[in-house]
């Protein structure tokens, strides 16, 4: 039998392979502002992930949500100590991350002016006078982050080709990044 084709190294940034960490944190950046909507939960509560929309804020490695104010959310988040994952999917579906860090509220006007954007301004028409939201700040400090060697359709064909010579397919990179706290 002939022997399998060589795969990929096994990396994964912002070019078709490498591994610097620090451009794979680069390229999730770059993908946060594309892909603007993941499951956020919060640890430790019987509350079951939701779909939220995530807005960068002006701090690198912070994410900021809108959720309405009288919800299970909020009143999770406002816990002591509240923790929360967010996961999304990459644009091209052959990226996945899964970012956590503490969760607070930010229960003023100065907070949802940190964060109001054009964006924003879609998902919420009644504008910054709007006081039925209340701003989520997420400060990230992991993100555990995998990535396929290649499309998922050459990925398939990879398992396929895997199965019928009996040698096992590409598997998923992961990596786990480590946020540096933001200042202020």
């Amino acid at each position: 039998m002939a022997a399998p084709a060589k795969r990929p190294s096994g990396k994964w940034t912002t070019g078709p392979r490498g591994s610097d960490p620090v451009d794979l944190q680069k390229a999730l950046t770059q993908e946060l502002s594309v892909v603007q909507v993941g499951m956020l939960g919060v640890q430790d509560t019987p509350m079951p992930f939701r779909p939220m929309a995530h807005l960068v804020g002006p701090d690198p490695g912070t994410l900021w949500f809108l959720a309405g104010t009288d919800t299970d959310l909020v009143r999770a988040v406002e816990s002591p100590g509240a923790r929360a994952f967010y996961c999304l999917t990459g644009r091209n579906h052959d990226r996945y991350a899964c970012l956590s860090g503490p969760i607070r509220t930010v229960p003023d006007r100065q907070g949802l002016e940190r964060v109001w954007s054009v964006t924003a301004e879609a998902l919420f028409p009644g504008g910054l006078a709007d006081i039925e939201w209340m701003p989520l700040c997420l400060t990230l400090e992991t993100a555990d982050v995998w990535a396929e060697p290649q499309s998922a359709i050459i990925a398939g064909m990879d398992a396929i080709t895997a199965a019928l010579s009996d040698s096992p397919p590409a598997d998923r990179m992961h990596t786990v990044l480590t946020f540096r706290p933001p200042h202020g």
